[in-house]
């Protein structure tokens, strides 16, 4: 099981499967996805942007210590919470979506054409074409560059679509070069430079890594002293934990016995759940 502040959570006693489907009960997160934002036209600031790179940096980093490629890091699997961080007041992020996500382990590599076509690393394509040694978790750390390039610029670093062939890719990669905003402080562009680098053996790829960049040499990695409490303000809203406090609310009552029933098949259902997809 992963369990990362900057993942999303399911919550194990309501996720069941049946014979074809699995189904997870998951946090809510009520900040909606980064794509959203985009969509309103959301000005992200460099503050915002930076410690959003730092919070997506380590769940990446956690995820290479599981041996795991997500294959699937966009704006739309990038969810914001309403927990902020004390000092600067922003929403965190959490990673979801590991559909598509595959374990290698030491000295393995990935081969399968997975991901979305805009978020994937060159190595990908390439793979595919040539039949080459594959990829791993570096395709993770360019899929991670393209987000922070399209939070900033609310577009992407190249333009590409899904109705793109593999062919044109290869050679877009190798013929475009980035364009970076000009107002852009020169240690973000040179971070970004570090992330969208085509080649994987020169593209950062660990938390050590970035670590060394000098736009982010003023960011304390370590766990904060003090998190405060939170606390929520229930008084306008009815409590329900016995089933007859749902007797005034037909429907209720039926999601209630549904909840019973799925926290009743836990044992039974979670512990058969198999993923036969290949890397």
């Amino acid at each position: 099981v992963l369990k990362h502040i900057f993942f999303i959570s399911s919550v194990s006693a309501y996720s069941f499967q049946d014979e074809e489907d699995m189904f997870m009960v998951v946090d809510l997160l009520l900040g909606g996805d980064l794509r959203y934002h985009l969509q309103q036209n959301v000005q992200f600031t460099e503050d915002a942007v930076k410690l959003y790179l730092c919070e997506m940096t380590l769940a990446l980093d956690y995820l290479q210590s599981q041996h795991i490629i997500h294959r699937c890091k966009h704006p739309s699997n990038t969810l914001k919470s309403f927990q902020t961080h004390e000092q600067l007041h922003n929403n965190t992020l959490h990673l979801t979506d590991f559909n598509i996500a595959t374990i290698i382990k030491d000295g393995e590599r990935a081969t399968a054409l997975a991901g979305t076509k805009p978020y994937m690393a060159p190595e990908i394509f390439q793979s595919f074409m040539s039949g080459g040694s594959g990829y791993a978790f570096e395709v993770d750390w360019w899929s991670l560059g393209v987000t922070v390039f399209e939070v900033l610029r609310s577009w992407r670093p190249y333009d590409i679509h899904a109705s793109n062939s593999v062919e044109s890719l290869l050679q877009l990669f190798s013929t475009v070069s980035v364009q970076y905003s000009s107002s852009w402080h020169k240690d973000l562009v040179s971070l970004l430079r570090k992330l969208l680098t085509v080649n994987p053996e020169h593209r950062f790829c660990s938390l050590a890594q970035m670590q060394t960049a000098p736009y982010l040499s003023d960011v304390n990695w370590d766990d904060p002293i003090f998190l405060p409490v939170l606390i929520i303000n229930s008084l306008h809203f009815d409590q329900f934990h016995r089933k007859q406090d749902f007797c005034h609310f037909a429907t209720n009552v039926l999601i209630y016995e549904s909840l019973d029933i799925c926290a009743g098949k836990q044992d039974r259902n979670t512990d058969s759940l198999q993923c036969d997809q290949k890397p």
